[in-house]
Formats: C-alpha cells, structure tokens, sequence
C-alpha cells in the first residue's frame, strides 16, 4: 500500500496543471459520449442538417449567450438554414475546478498503469489502482452530467432557456439523453404533431403552402416544435389531415381530400396543402368576436400529448388581465384519475376553481 501511494503522488504532482484545453482533450469529452436515437451531439461549426442536434459549449466560453448567437448565424462560413434543430447545453462553470482536479487525478492514475513500477506491484495493489482508475471516470461522467444541465433553443430575441430538471432523470447516463428526456418533459421535442398544428401553418400562410415550405417552417423557424424526424412527422400529419378532410393536397390537376394520399405524391417538396373544400363545419382554433360588445373567444382543440402551442399560446395570454381561461380536458380512458390529487392541488394551489366530471363506462 505504501508503495502505491508513492506512485500515485508522484505522478499526481509532477503532471502540470490541466487548462481548459488540456483536460478536453485528454478526459472523455462530450463528443465520445454514445449518440441516441433523436438528437445528436455535433460539430457545431459545420452542423446544418434538418435534424435535431446537441452543441454544447465548451467551458472556457466567456460570453455564453454572445457564442450561442454567433452559431446560430453561421455554419461553416455560410448562413445558417436549419436554425430551429439546435439545442444547446451550456455549462456550470462552478464545476470546472471540481472537474479539473478530479481528472488531474484520473490521468495521474493512468500514467501510473503504463509505468514500468505498475508492473512490479502486487496483484493486489495493481487491482486497487485500476479500481481507483474505474471510480474517477465515473466522478468524471456523473460530475460531468451534473455541470451541464442548462439547455437552450433558439427564440424569436435570441437564445432562451429551457427550464432545467428539478432532479437527475433516472438512468441518464450522457449529455445528449439528459437533453432529450428534459425536451421531451417540456413539450419540446416531439414524435409527431397533429394535423390541427399543420391546419395552423396553413392558415398563417395565406391558405396555400407547399410541402418544401412546411419543412423549412418546422426547421428553420425559431419557436416551432422540434421533430425528432421532421419529415417523417410532418408526412405523417399530411396524411392524417388530408384523410380527415382537415385540408387537402394539391398535386398539379388533381387535388387529394378525404382519401390516402400516394406515396410518391408526397416525396415530391412541390406540391402544395390548400385548404380543405368539404370542410364546411368551423375550425377549432379559429376567433369569433361580437360585434355587440367587441368581446372576443378563443376556442383550442388539440392532443393531450401536443401541447406545446398551447404552452407558446399561454405565454402571449398573459398580459390579457380581464381575460379567463376555461380548460376542459376530455380523457376517454379514465387515466387522467391517476393525476388527479396532485392536479387538484396543484390548480388550487394557484387560486384555480377545479371541476370533475366522472362518467361510467
């Protein structure tokens, strides 16, 4: 024991100080960690693909927010297209003294493997050094999750922040799952959207849009949900609302209403949603005003599981003082029981008059 201990000082002060760039490279930096399904960690500078993807900052940045915005102009040294896929991570910087010393003493442990005295210890001692080895990488990976928990996205002024996890999602072991998991608790990140949110599109551009149009609106445009896959989501809310006769598709001649759209038809960017001619029963969604007193309602129907706009709606209510809010929340299955207590507290926590209707199947 006494020997290895000697060993280890000795390595551990003669190696110098690490700096920023020293420790990045040496230590499991934020790109060799696995990459995930939906969003990927990427080389910011160059990254410009209609796909979501994680930059995260490197810690020696010392205007954040600056550097953010800088990325979000440009890619490569051309203008940035695809800005609405960005997430960015930014670091706790109180954490970076902590990180430092605990990888100074990783890589003085590893120097002390690849030393010709590492091979005449006990087996004993050799294994307690690589046990050691074994305990600061994972201080290294869990400190390293536990300085970057700020996650950012692009907004209509700038960057704004994602609200961090109030505690560690279970299991998270990288960077890029604690951003995904976080995304998708907020409502961020989504699997699909519902036709009614395409209904939307359609109606802020005039009543015509074309399908290349729709995927840079939903990649390109700050303040729209992020899609895992975005042509896959939104091909699929095509398909979904031209069945339903929510609005159709127009492709040359002949326009797709109420029936299955082809499959070819929709790979080609070109062809163009127009509003739907057999839709003659008012649009949830729309603002109908009296002309009596000039009193004006809104009326939102959406999937439980797509509420993002409605959290984007509730942000630009909330200067309305005179305004009220009647949510009414229709769950078939019965599960919403489960939630329950906690909701009731939660809405009568903040003054909310909170009614349950309960029906038997």
């Amino acid at each position: 024991m006494g020997a290895l201990n000697k060993y280890v000082r000795c390595a551990f002060f003669q190696r110098e100080v690490c700096n920023s760039t020293g420790w990045d490279k040496r230590s499991k930096s934020a790109a060799e960690y696995p990459l995930y399904t939906h969003i990927t960690i990427v080389d910011w500078s160059r990254a410009n693909e209609p796909i979501p993807a994680l930059v995260v900052l490197p810690p020696e940045v010392a205007n954040p927010e600056e550097w953010m915005m800088q990325v979000l102009e440009s890619a490569g040294g051309s203008i940035r297209t695809n800005k609405n896929m960005l997430v960015f991570l930014t670091p706790d910087t109180t954490q970076l003294v902590a990180l430092r010393g605990l990888v100074r003493r990783y890589l003085a442990l590893e120097e002390v493997t690849h030393s010709p005295s590492f091979r005449e210890m006990e087996p004993e001692d050799r294994e307690q050094v690589q046990e050691q080895l074994r305990e600061k990488q994972a201080g290294i990976e869990g400190l390293f999750l536990k300085m970057y928990q700020d996650v950012y996205r692009p907004g209509a002024s700038g960057v704004k922040k994602v609200s961090s996890a109030t505690s560690a999602f279970p299991g998270v072991k990288t960077l890029d799952e604690y951003a995904r998991q976080l995304l998708e608790k907020t409502g961020i990140l989504l699997e699909r959207i519902a036709p009614e949110y395409l209904q939307g599109v359609l109606q802020e551009n005039g009543g015509e849009v074309s399908l290349s149009q729709v995927n840079t609106i939903f990649t390109g445009v700050v303040d729209q949900p992020l899609l895992k896959n975005p042509k896959e989501a939104i091909t699929g809310a095509i398909r979904e609302g031209v069945r339903q006769g929510i609005f159709g598709v127009q492709a040359g001649s002949r326009t797709f209403v109420g029936e299955e759209v082809p499959e070819e038809v929709l790979k080609n960017g070109n062809v163009v949603l127009v509003a739907s001619p057999k839709k003659q029963e008012k649009d949830p969604g729309t603002v109908a005003s009296s002309p009596e007193s000039g009193a004006v309602t809104l009326t939102v129907q959406i999937s439980a599981n797509l509420l993002y706009p409605l959290l984007q709606a509730a942000q630009r209510l909330r200067g309305l003082e005179k305004a009220t809010v009647l949510l009414r929340v229709d769950d078939p299955t019965g599960a919403m029981r489960r939630l329950k207590q906690e909701l009731e507290k939660l809405l009568r926590d903040y003054g909310c008059t909170v009614e349950w209707e309960e029906r038997q199947s």
